[in-house]
This record gives structure tokens, C-alpha cells and sequence, in this order.
């Protein structure tokens, strides 16, 4: 069957309707009961509308075809009438009842009974219907039937109010909190005497700190609030039912416990929640934060009252404590006062102040120095604001004092005359506290108008002086005059009604060269005739009772010139009492400071200065025409700077403004310019601009072209890198030449001993055999010294450093020195006590000493006393600069002469190689380099001193070494070794022949088996097969691709407790670890007595025997 439904989709309020339905869950049964007790086979709800018909709930036993949210044309049924009617429609039999036997709609729906009863809402809304139908003929139309639906059609309707109501509150809900969300005002809504929170908007819980307060009270969640007295008032509304209203109530907010107060500042509502009873079961609160208000009222009350107390007050004294009690109760502080300040001592004189309850008096004198370094803003005129002194760097060294004096936080204002700081006035606060823009200004007001009452309350009391002086002189008309009247270098005056001068002090002759009779005339007479007319002006006034402060005009000098005074004057009987200043001298500094601003601005240099946003805002005529020679561009005003450079250049620039605009003062030297037109060199200067409170507002940016400079600095440093280069090919063809002359007499010696030791054999003749074999001994080991202060003066020797004491090496060596030098050189040793080690070679720290030694003594032909001494010293960055070493903890070694001294020519080159002042033949001029490259080698360094025919100091600096000294090695004594019982084998590495035969030898000689390798290759391939090695010796400097220390780690992954002896003529220090060798790990420097070499591999292999497995 058609329903003919509508193709409108379908509104909200209709399908929330039909949800509503459906929430009843006695309609199912409802239709149920219709349909059973009718015999009719449909039975709907349906919501019928002006221009809608839907069905929302539906018992359909006849295939009607109508589900939930069905729809019929609403101008095609019978409801259509029910809604206009509220009345009921009821049809037995269709076909035969008059009224509607030939109305269409039981056709077209094909039904014969039908009921439809209205459903009428408790405010007269009509719904819509409950209706039934059947195809066939039915008795519906009885009072029993009527009544059935009438009272289910109630039962819909009663259902439905509920659900509307229901619906009705929750969106009214929705919409208060909604309100008490974003209202403006504070809201917050406590239940029960105990005062729970059960409901807080964001203005409130901004108002507390955010603190977390809901399902909390009062008494647990505001804590400061309770101490403030808000409990008992909340106890008070709670108890008495009444709403109560309080404007401009204080409340010190305490976020954190512990942590500081915020001063706020409320109108606010408490009003009373009653329950059904009418009984008080919570209060709703409401109220706006007016602090802003209130105190601005609070700091214009003050100010009013601070005017009027100011202008009863005459006292500086007074004047000082009654701004400091107006201040201090305004802003709720700790204490507040007025003192003067001594500009050279740094020192605070405070006669009486204002202290909250608790809090003690600053009166007396403070050193300003000691509470931290914001004295220096001070004389510079700046404010000083601290919210936290432990947190602000001026004043974190001395939180102790600044608090003990209950000043966490606090504000000084400076008070500056002539450029130097005379007084200040300071507020305290015993709490940490943030000091908002408002209360400064409020602060800088009270302390403007308090040194303004200040210098009129001195200037009066001076001129009321002045003036009862005065008054007295002329009535006795005596010649004495005070001495103020005297010495005064001020110009005084009384001057009468009618303009005559009737008296002046000396300081008029002294300043302008008239006498007192000659100044008894006219004061028009003697000003300049252009500030005629305004001092007439200002005369006038005066003799009205006006004030004259700082009026200035031109007198004019006896010789003609004008001098410049300033005025102060008050009338008194008709008579005007004046006090005048030469203020020439400032007149001039001003005009020349205007001079130096004219020369700035016609001067060749660019100057510009820019704001924090990096925009032009003042340049002189050179800068914008330097800047449009090297641009083709004109600057403006508002221009941003480092965009009108090019890409590459505008990061740079921008990178030295905003060093300038963070407080740096630097200069730079750059390239600026577009390449197309011109890109020169500048030197730059940068200086950051701050404002009278001292914060940074911008900078100066000074410019220099330095291309010519340049240029020539880069020519002349290609000259000096080219002479360096020279000298550098003569100091090594110096080298090599003196160590081929050495060596060439030393390889003569071994040479020739060794040909004679031949020749001598061959004749059988063996008794000279020994004394040329001691020769050749002798010159191999000259030889090899040579060798060892050749790699010393190159810092390339192999050290062996170890934690020494220094004093014990000294002690030990001091008889070898003294029978080294002769007896008729004492040699002193100075040890200081408690001498730091060092992290040295001994043997070369030894070598050095001694050479020093001897170098001393051969400075000292006739006799003299050498003196060892060890030190402690501590450079700092200026020493250490001096002595050319990194700052830090070094022990000195020094050795003094008392002989022919050094000239600083000579001083200049002893470190130099083959450098000497000895005869031909008496020295090789290593020593000192040797000396210098160990030093150098060791961390340290050598530095002389000395003075022609006093003596010679020479001092070796050597690092504090931070460990453990060592025990006491004993030297060991040469024997004959044990021979091997236990079958070692020891892998000898050299890609010398010789050496490897030699250590072949030693072995054995010993009794142990040697293995041979030729390179790291051969030596590798050996450690890596299973054969025993209890021992490698191997030379660090190696053919095969890696160095013995290398092939030594290499072996040691897979032989972990292989023990290692490093012999080397030559290594890099690093090679072996910069002397720090692993555990096992030992080396010995080449040439080496074969009885050392053979001790050596003893004891390590030893000590190999001795490990635990």
C-alpha cells in the first residue's frame, strides 16, 4: 500500500520526538492493548504537525506498510481534523457512516473503523495522536473504548511533559555553566557548613593560583585565605541566611606555601544556596578583581596626601619619613626611607625611616659596597629593581646581609647632582616580590616629589638664613659679614624694589670684577641687553612672592665679557634676597658638546644608530654616503638595516647588530658592499644605546674603511712570512752543519779504534786492544748523548714519565753536583716543604739539573755559589700569559749563579741548536736546547733570568701532577743473570739486522729461545699462531703497514697477558701513549748497554712467571 510520505527531510525536533516515543516503555504495550481490546489489526502514535505526519511508534498486524518515522500526507488524514478540532475521531463503519462515507481517506488507506484520540500536552501543545485502524468494520465507538484511549493518550502526554522537562533542564544546565565558564567575573559555588568546592570558573581559579581546590574546603585548599579572615566571613552568610556584599576587599593570594604573596584586591558576593526546605545548604560566590582599581585609587590618595603633607612640612628630616610612610603603607612593603649618600665612600647616612610592624630600623650608616655591585648602576643613575636578591647576580654574593636586613626585594632610587649620587630612596620588602611597572612609576613619582620638596625645603631654610642675616646687617648697617656671606663662591644679593643692588658678598668682585661700590647701581645696568626683558619679567614675579629657581641670564665681567648665572630668589619686606651661580663653564661644555654633535655629523666617518627591530633611527651625512657609494642606494629613517645588504652579507650584518643590541661593545672587521660597485674593508665599532633606566633600546654602529690598511697589513705579513721562511733554511743548514761536525768526530774516534783494533789483532799484538775498544765505547756513547739532546731540543725523545719528588731527586743528586762543579763552588739546595710532584722522566729531569750545573759553574771562573730551588706557583691568566704556559698549578726548578750574567741579545739565543759562549771545543750549544725542548715536551717550560755580572737564574716549570707518588725504585745492580729454566721464547720484531742479531745474542746467552721477524707482517703472523711467545720486543717504528705499538694491540686480542718491550732510537711520543704505556708494557731507548737490555727481559719476563694464572 502507498503512504504516500513526504520527500522533506525530516527536521531535529521531529526525530527527537520520535526518540521521545520511543524512551516510554509503556507504548509497545499501550498499542498492544489497543489492537487486542479493539480487535483492530494497526494501532500508531504518530506526531502530526501543520504540514507533517510521522509515525513513531507502530503495531502493524495488517501490512499497512508504516514503520518509525513513516510518513503519511498530513492533508491526506483524518488527524489532520483531530489537530484542528482537540477532539476525538471515532468511525465504526466507514462505508455506511454519514460523515464519511465519501471522504476519500478511508479509501485511499483502505480501512473501514478508525479511532484517533488527540494527545494534548500539559501546556495545551498539541502532539500529535493515538490512533487505530482496521480494514474491517469494528465497535470502537463506546464509552469503554473512548475512555481507554483518552486514558492512554494521557498516560503519552504525561510521559512526554516529563521528558521535555527533563530535556528543558538539562539545556538550561548546559547553559549556566556555559555562563559560568566564560563570564568575566569570578564564580565558584561551595556546599555544606564545612564549605566544599564543588564548582569553579576560570576567573576563579586564576584569582587562587590555579590551585586545586574542587571536592576540597576552604580550611584545606586556601589556606592564606583562612588566615585572612574570608572563613569567618563565610561562616557568617552560611549561618545567617543573608546575602553579603564587600567592595575593594584585600586578599593576599599565596599560591605555593611558602612562596610570595600577590596583593589583589575584590568586589565580591556571597550569597546564600537554599535547598526545597529553604534551608541554607551552600553559598554561590561572584565578584570581579579590581586591584588595578584600587590601587590606582590607592596612588592617587597618596600622592593627593603626600602634596598636602609635603607642603606643611619644612623639615628635610620630616619631609623624608613622611614620603617614606605614605609610600610604605601604600604598597603594604617592609620598609621605606630617605638617606644621603657618600660618593666616594660607597657609604648610606638614614636618620630615621619607615618600618612595618616587626621590622628594624637602616638608621645610621651602611657600607652600599657590601650588599652588592648595583652601586655602580647607581652613580650611573639607573633605577635598581630586584624582585629576589638570591636570584639577581648583582646581589647573589651577599643574600646573607640583604636579608638579615628584611630586604628579599627591594627598589632604590638614586638621586644624582653634578654627576655623582647624593642620595637615594629605598624600599624594602622582607618577602620575595615583583615590582610591577605601576609601582615603580608610583615609586619614581614619591621619590621626584620628595627631592623636589627636599631642595625647596634647603633652599628655603637657606634663603630664610640668608634673608634674617642679612635683615640684621643692614639694620645694624655693620661691615661684618658672616662668613658664608664671605667664603661663598655663590653670588648674594639684596636687591630693593625699585632694582638697586643694596648689598652683595665678595663673590661678585671675584666674579665679575666690579667692586661693591660699583655693583650699588642698576641690576638692568649690568645684564646682557638681550635678557633685559626677561629678568624684569622674573623680577616682577618675584617681588609678587613667585619662586625664582634656575633662572639664568648674562652679567656682564668689568673687562667686558659675559658671564652666565644661575638664580635663586624669594621676596621678603619688598626686597628680593638673590643667590646667584657662575655657570659659564657648564654654558660652554654645552655648547661644545653641541660642537662635538656638529662635528659628528660633518665628519667623514659613517655614523648610524638603530632600534631593537634593527631599523635605522639617527645617521650623519658621511653615512649615507658611504653607504650609497658602496650600494647606489640612500638610507632612510626606518630603513632595516641588514636587508639592504647582499644575501651573503645581510646574516652577518644582522649577527653584529644583535651582538651590540645584547649589551656587547665590540669592533669587527668585515667586507661590505655590493661586488658590482664597491666592497671595501671595514673596521666597525658597536656599542649598545640604553635609556635613562638603563635597558637597552638600541645601538651606535661606527664605521672605518680600512681597505688601504688592509692591503698593506697583508703585503706586509707575505714579507715577514717570507723572512721567517729564510731564517727558518738558515737555522737548519746551522743544524746540520754543526751535527755533521760533531758526528764526523765522533765516528772518527769509533772508526779509527776499530781499524787499529783490527790491525793490532792481526799482529797478534792484543794487549792495546782494550784501550781502543774504551775509545770507541766512549765516542758510541758521546754519540748516542748527542743524539738524546737532539731529540730532546725537538721534543721527539722517548720519555719514560713518572710521578716524581722533585725535593727527593734534588737531595739525591746534590753530592754528585758538588763533586761534579769542584769544591770551590758550594752548591746550596732551598726545598720548599710540601713541593707538589711531577709527572716527569727523572733520568732527563736529572740530565737537565746537572747541565744547568755545569753550565753555572762554567759561568763562574773565579768562584761563586750555585743555588737549586724548588717552588710552588699558582698563574693565573695574566702570569701564565707572561710565562707563555695554559694558567693553572706548576713546581719550578730553579738553578742561580752568581757569574758573569747574560746580555738580553745572548738570553735571546741560548735555546737556539749549536748556540754557544764556550771556547771552540769546550761545548756543543745542546744543552740548553735539550733542557728547553724536555721542558717543552713535559707540559712545561724554561725561563732566565739574568743581569750582566750579578748572575744567571734558570727556571724549569713542570705541571702539578695530581696523583700518588711511586714508591722508591732502587737502582738495580748488574750481576750475572740467571740462565732460562722454564724454555721462554721471545719474539724479537726489527727491520734492522744488526739489532736483531744483537738481542739474539743477549737471549741466548740467557738460555731463551729467540724467533726472528723482519716487519710488522712477518712479526703479526708469528703472534697470531699458536706458537709460545712469553715475550715480544719489538722496534716501534716498523715496515709492514703498522708500528710495533700497533702490532703489539693486534696481539694482544688474542694474547691478552703477552708482555712487550719497545726498543726505539726515535718515536713519536704519541705512538706510545704520550708515556702512558698499557700494563705489561715497558720500552727502552736505543743505543742500550747489553747488560740493561738483558736485565730488562729478565724482569719482565719475571714478572710474567709471578702473574697469577
Amino acid at each position: 500500500m502507498s503512504t504516500g510520505a513526504s520527500d522533506m527531510p525530516m527536521p531535529h525536533d521531529l526525530q527527537s520526538d520520535i526518540s521521545a516515543i520511543e524512551s516510554i516503555e509503556a507504548v509497545p504495550s499501550i498499542l498492544e492493548v489497543v489492537c487486542r481490546t479493539t480487535g483492530m489489526g494497526f494501532a500508531a502514535v504518530a506526531r502530526v504537525t501543520e504540514d507533517r505526519w510521522v509515525a513513531c511508534a507502530v503495531k502493524d498486524d495488517i501490512a499497512f506498510g508504516l514503520k518509525p518515522g513513516g510518513e503519511l500526507k498530513v492533508e491526506t488524514t483524518i488527524c489532520r481534523e483531530v489537530r484542528q478540532d482537540s477532539a476525538v475521531v471515532v468511525i465504526d463503519h466507514a462505508s455506511i457512516n454519514e460523515a464519511y462515507r465519501t471522504n476519500p481517506t478511508p479509501v485511499l488507506y483502505g480501512f473501514e473503523s478508525y479511532v484517533s484520540m488527540p494527545i494534548v500536552l500539559s501546556d495545551g501543545t498539541f502532539f500529535g495522536t493515538l490512533c487505530a485502524i482496521d480494514p474491517r468494520p469494528a465497535r470502537v465507538n463506546t464509552p469503554e473504548t473512548l475512555g481507554m484511549f483518552k486514558m492512554f493518550a494521557e498516560i503519552i502526554a504525561f510521559h512526554l511533559d516529563a521528558h521535555r522537562r527533563i530535556r528543558l533542564s538539562t539545556e538550561e544546565r548546559d547553559r549556566f555553566r556555559e555562563l559560568f565558564a566564560q563570564s568575566p567575573t569570578f564564580m565558584t559555588v561551595l556546599r555544606g557548613r564545612e564549605h566544599r568546592f564543588e564548582l569553579a570558573n576560570p576567573g576563579y581559579m586564576k584569582l587562587i593560583g590555579h590551585r586545586d581546590v574542587l571536592g576540597r574546603t576552604v580550611a584545606e585548599a586556601l589556606p592564606d585565605a583562612v588566615e585572612q579572615g574570608f572563613l569567618t566571613i563565610l561562616d557568617g552568610v552560611y549561618d545567617s541566611g543573608e546575602a553579603q556584599t564587600i567592595y575593594g576587599i584585600r586578599y593576599a593570594v599565596q599560591a605555593v606555601a611558602g612562596g610570595p604573596y600577590d596583593e589583589r584586591f575584590v568586589d565580591v558576593v556571597y550569597q546564600p544556596i537554599r535547598d526545597l526546605n529553604g534551608a541554607v545548604n551552600g553559598i554561590f560566590i561572584e565578584g570581579s578583581d579590581v586591584t588595578d582599581r584600587v590601587k590606582a585609587e590607592r596612588r592617587r590618595s597618596a600622592l593627593a596626601q603626600l602634596t598636602e603633607r609635603l607642603s606643611e612640612l619644612s623639615g628635610t628630616d620630616e619631609i623624608a619619613f613622611a614620603s617614606s610612610q605614605i609610600l610604605g603603607e601604600t604598597l603594604v612593603v617592609s620598609r621605606v626611607g630617605y638617606g644621603t649618600i657618600d660618593h666616594d665612600a660607597e657609604t648610606l647616612h638614614v636618620e630615621r625611616d619607615w618600618n612595618a610592624p616587626g621590622v628594624e630600623t637602616l638608621a645610621g650608616d651602611l657600607p652600599l659596597r657590601a650588599y652588592g655591585s648595583f652601586v655602580d648602576s647607581m652613580k650611573r643613575g639607573e633605577l635598581i629593581s630586584i624582585a629576589d636578591v638570591a636570584l639577581d647576580e648583582r646581589t647573589a654574593e651577599a643574600v646573607a646581609a640583604i636579608t638579615a636586613l628584611s630586604a628579599q626585594a627591594f627598589v632604590n632610587v638614586p638621586v644624582i647632582e653634578r654627576g655623582r649620587l647624593v642620595a637615594m630612596l629605598y624600599v624594602n620588602h622582607a618577602e620575595v616580590r615583583a615590582w610591577p611597572a605601576e609601582d615603580l612609576a608610583f615609586i619614581r613619582e614619591v621619590a621626584a616629589r620628595t627631592r623636589v620638596a627636599v631642595e625647596r625645603s634647603r633652599n628655603e631654610a637657606d634663603l630664610r638664613d640668608l634673608n634674617t642675616d642679612l635683615e640684621r646687617k643692614v639694620a645694624e648697617r655693620s661691615r661684618e659679614r658672616t662668613l658664608t656671606w664671605q667664603v661663598s663662591p655663590d653670588l648674594m644679593s639684596i636687591i630693593a624694589s625699585n632694582g638697586v643692588f643694596e648689598a652683595t658678598n665678595p663673590a661678585w668682585t671675584a666674579t665679575l670684577g666690579w667692586s661693591a661700590d660699583e655693583l650699588r647701581t642698576q641690576y638692568e645696568d649690568l645684564v646682557h641687553p638681550e635678557d633685559r626683558a626677561p629678568s624684569a619679567a622674573i623680577f616682577v614675579e618675584a617681588l609678587r612672592g613667585a619662586p625664582v629657581l634656575n633662572f639664568e641670564n648674562r652679567y656682564r665681567h668689568k673687562d667686558g665679557d659675559y658671564r652666565w648665572l644661575s638664580w635663586v630668589a624669594v621676596a621678603e619686606n619688598g626686597k628680593l634676597f638673590c643667590s646667584a651661580r657662575d655657570i659659564t663653564e657648564q654654558k660652554k661644555r654645552a655648547e661644545a658638546l653641541h660642537l662635538y654633535e656638529n662635528i659628528i655629523e660633518s665628519g667623514a666617518s659613517p655614523i648610524c644608530a638603530f632600534d631593537t627591530d634593527y631599523r635605522l633611527i639617527a645617521f650623519n651625512k658621511a653615512h649615507s654616503d658611504e653607504f650609497f657609494r658602496i650600494s647606489a642606494y640612500r638610507v632612510r629613517i626606518g630603513d632595516v638595516f641588514p636587508d639592504l645588504f647582499p644575501p651573503d652579507q645581510a646574516p652577518v650584518m644582522r649577527g653584529l647588530m644583535s651582538r651590540a643590541l645584547l649589551g656587547e661593545t665590540f669592533d669587527v672587521v668585515e667586507e661590505f658592499g655590493d661586488p658590482d660597485i664597491a666592497k671595501p674593508y671595514w673596521e666597525v665599532f658597536y656599542s649598545p644605546l640604553r635609556d635613562a633606566d638603563g635597558r637597552i633600546v638600541g645601538a651606535f654602529h661606527f664605521a672605518q674603511d680600512i681597505t688601504d690598511r688592509v692591503r698593506t697589513q697583508a703585503d706586509l705579513e707575505t714579507a715577514q712570512e717570507a723572512l721567517r721562511q729564510s731564517q727558518k733554511m738558515e737555522a737548519v743548514g746551522q743544524l746540520t752543519g754543526g751535527l755533521a761536525h760533531d758526528f764526523n768526530n765522533l765516528l772518527a774516534g769509533i772508526s779509527g779504534s776499530l781499524e787499529l783494533m783490527q790491525t793490532r789483532m792481526q799482529q797478534g799484538r792484543l794487549t792495546d786492544v782494550d784501550r781502543y775498544m774504551t775509545a770507541a765505547q766512549g765516542a758510541a756513547k758521546r754519540a748516542a748523548a748527542l743524539t738524546h739532546r737532539l731529540l730532546a731540543f725537538s721534543r721527539r725523545q722517548t720519555l719514560d714519565p713518572k710521578p716524581t719528588d722533585v725535593n727527593r731527586l734534588v737531595s739525591g743528586m746534590h753530592e754528585l753536583i758538588q763533586r761534579t762543579v769542584g769544591p770551590a763552588i758550594p752548591v746550596e739546595v732551598v726545598g720548599a716543604s710540601g713541593v707538589w710532584p711531577a709527572l716527569v722522566d727523572a733520568s732527563q729531569l736529572e740530565n737537565a739539573l746537572l747541565n744547568l750545573c755545569i753550565n753555572a759553574r762554567d759561568a763562574m771562573p773565579d768562584g761563586g755559589r750555585i743555588t737549586i730551588e724548588t717552588a710552588n706557583k699558582w698563574l693565573d691568566e695574566r702570569a701564565a700569559r707572561q710565562q707563555d704556559i695554559p694558567e693553572g698549578q706548576y713546581l719550578t726548578l730553579s738553578v742561580t749563579d752568581t757569574g758573569t750574567g747574560m746580555s738580553p741579545e745572548v738570553i735571546a739565543r741560548v735555546f737556539e741548536p749549536f748556540f754557544t759562549t764556550k771556547p771552540l771545543g769546550e761545548g756543543t750549544g745542546l744543552g740548553l736546547s735539550m733542557i728547553y725542548g724536555f721542558a717543552q715536551q713535559s707540559g712545561g717550560q724554561v725561563r732566565i733570568y739574568s743581569e750582566i755580572e750579578k748572575g744567571t737564574t734558570v727556571s724549569i716549570y713542570l705541571p702539578r701532577h695530581y696523583g700518588e707518588i711511586d714508591a722508591d725504585d732502587s737502582h738495580v745492580v748488574l750481576a750475572t743473570l740467571p740462565r732460562s729454566e722454564q724454555g721462554e721464547t721471545v719474539l724479537i720484531v726489527d727491520d734492522e739486522p744488526t739489532v736483531r742479531m744483537l738481542v739474539t745474542d743477549i737471549l741466548e746467552d740467557l738460555g731463551y729461545t729467540a724467533i726472528e721477524a723482519g716487519d710488522s707482517v712477518a712479526g703479526l703472523k708469528v703472534l697470531q699462531s699458536d706458537v709460545r711467545i712469553d715475550l715480544l720486543v719489538t722496534d716501534v717504528g716498523l715496515p709492514g703497514g703498522m708500528n710495533g705499538r700497533q702490532m703489539a694491540d693486534a696481539a694482544r686480542v688474542s694474547r691478552p697477558d703477552l708482555k712487550v718491550l719497545f726498543i726505539t732510537g726515535y718515536a713519536e711520543n704519541s705512538v706510545l701513549g704520550n708515556g702512558h704505556l698499557a700494563p705489561g708494557m715497558a720500552v727502552m731507548t736505543k743505543p742500550f748497554a747489553v747488560e740493561t737490555m738483558g736485565a730488562r727481559i729478565r724482569s719482565l719476563i719475571e714478572a710474567s712467571r709471578a702473574a697469577p694464572a
